[in-house]
C-alpha cells in the first residue's frame, strides 16, 4: 500500500511539472528590434512588448502582438521580413 502511495505521489509530481512548465525556445529578435528603431512610437511599443513576452516565454502573447504589427500597411520590407522571421521561429516550435 505504501508503494502505491509513493508511486501516485511521484506520478502527480511528474504530471504537475510537465504541465506547469513551458519550454523556453531560442528566438533571435535582434533584427526585429533593429528594424523598428525608427518606427512610430506605438509600433515600437508593441514590438518591445512582443520581445518582452518572448523573454518571459509567453509565446502566444508575443505572436498576438507580432501579428498585430505585421498587419500594419506602413511597414517597410525589412520590417515585414523581421516580423515574419520571428513569427516563423515561434511557430516552428
Amino acid at each position: 500500500m505504501k508503494y502505491l502511495s509513493v508511486l501516485t505521489g511521484v506520478l502527480l509530481l511528474t504530471l504537475a511539472g510537465a504541465s506547469g512548465c513551458s519550454k523556453k525556445i531560442a528566438v533571435d529578435t535582434v533584427k526585429l528590434e533593429y528594424s523598428f528603431q525608427a518606427a512610430d512610437p506605438a509600433t515600437q511599443t508593441t514590438v518591445t512588448e512582443a520581445v518582452e513576452a518572448i523573454d518571459k516565454a509567453d509565446y502566444n502573447g508575443a505572436l498576438e502582438k507580432l501579428k498585430k504589427v505585421s498587419a500594419d500597411p506602413k511597414l517597410t520590407a525589412d520590417q515585414k521580413t523581421a516580423v515574419g522571421g520571428v513569427i516563423a521561429q515561434i511557430e516552428k516550435h
